[in-house]
C-alpha cells in the first residue's frame, strides 16, 4: 500500500457522495427484498475481493482491527478493492 501522503493524495481525486432512499412507500415484502439484494451485494463483494488478490480478505481485517484505525487505508483500499492504485497505475 502506498505512503499516508500519497493515499491521502489519491483519495482527494475522489468526492464522496451519499446514497439514500425513500422506503416508506415500500410493503414489507419490498422492505425484505432490498435487505436480500444488499446482502447478496455483501456477498458479491467478498467475492469479487477474492478474485483480485487472495490476501485482500485478511489485509482488510488487518486494516479495521488495527489501533490506532487508519480510516484513510481504509477507505482506499475500498475504493480500490485492494492495497493497489488500479487507476492510476
Amino acid at each position: 500500500m502506498s505512503s499516508n501522503g500519497e493515499i491521502s493524495e489519491i483519495i482527494a481525486k475522489y468526492a464522496p457522495i451519499s446514497l439514500g432512499s425513500d422506503l416508506s412507500d415500500f410493503t414489507n415484502n419490498e422492505k425484505i427484498a432490498v435487505e436480500k439484494l444488499i446482502a447478496a451485494g455483501r456477498i458479491i463483494n467478498r467475492i469479487y475481493l477474492r478474485q483480485k488478490w487472495k490476501g485482500n480478505e485478511s489485509l482488510l481485517e488487518q486494516l479495521l482491527s488495527a489501533t490506532p484505525r487508519d480510516e484513510n487505508a481504509i477507505l482506499f483500499f475500498n475504493l480500490m478493492k485492494g492495497p493497489w492504485d488500479r487507476v492510476d497505475g
